[in-house]
């Protein structure tokens, strides 16, 4: 199963997102994740680009999840993990 079909999934579970999914990763950036048992585990992030082309009114995860639509810088200023901040900000540029 290729890397960028399991980010179509996501995208579309996380936020009924669907369109065209790029075959190319934009970026791999690592982080530290909180488990629920509040360790520290290591994460590999692999980020792929989706051109929008419909959004779900309802998905999987729609009540986990607030779904918005905001500039790049603001969308950067949202996240933690410095490396996808970045890409955010230049995403558009």
């Amino acid at each position: 199963f290729k890397d960028y079909n399991a980010a179509r999934r996501e995208a579309f579970e996380e936020a009924g997102a669907e369109g065209r999914m790029g075959r190319e990763p934009l970026c791999i950036f690592h982080y530290r994740k909180r488990t629920k048992s509040s360790e520290l585990k290591p994460i590999d992030v692999t980020v792929y680009g989706l051109k929008v082309k419909n959004l779900k009114l309802n998905w999987p995860e729609k009540s986990e999840r607030n779904r918005g639509w905001f500039s790049s810088e603001v969308a950067a200023s949202l996240v933690d993990e410095e490396q996808l901040q970045k890409l955010i900000a230049n995403f558009m540029k």
